[in-house]
């Protein structure tokens, strides 16, 4: 008891829970990469932890074939989910997948939290393409943002101390 109420992190002896789920999600995320359609995927239970986990354990950078393929199977450009969306605009800077830009706009006039704000900004400043854009966008949205968030994003954007 000692450990997990006073220990840092858990404890070493902590058993692992197999996560059947994920495993199965991983093994859909293979499927699609070895070219099977997304409409032949097995994800109609999926959560929205599952489809995070779908997301987040793609390649770096998909092409936009299979970025649009995702998006017209599933229509991540359109989601509601706060979560999911920010993993897929974030997709969508890599890939440079254009479709998703409009929604990814409209997504930063209206979010204002730093945790889906500063990995989005982030990834664009990482290219010039989607550098300018950041740059546009944040100063457009710039006054949207709780004065916290704006101190954060000036760093990452503007590169301001």
């Amino acid at each position: 008891i000692r450990s997990w109420v006073y220990g840092p992190g858990i404890p070493a002896g902590c058993p692992r829970v197999p996560q059947e789920r994920f495993a199965k999600v991983d093994s859909e995320r293979i499927r699609f990469l070895n070219d099977v359609p997304p409409a032949q995927l097995n994800y109609l239970e999926w959560t929205t932890h599952e489809w995070l986990q779908f997301l987040r354990k793609m390649p770096p950078a998909l092409s936009v074939v299979q970025m649009k393929q995702l998006d017209e199977a599933f229509s991540f450009t359109n989601s509601t989910n706060s979560e999911i969306a920010d993993l897929w605009f974030i997709m969508s800077v890599r890939a440079n997948y254009t479709p998703a830009y409009a929604k990814m706009e409209l997504f930063l006039s209206s979010v204002g939290r730093r945790k889906f704000l500063e990995p989005l900004y982030e990834e664009m400043m990482k290219t010039p393409r989607s550098k300018d854009m950041a740059v546009r966008l944040y100063s457009k949205y710039r006054m949207n943002y709780h004065p916290l968030a704006q101190e954060s994003l000036d760093k990452i954007v503007a590169g301001k101390s």
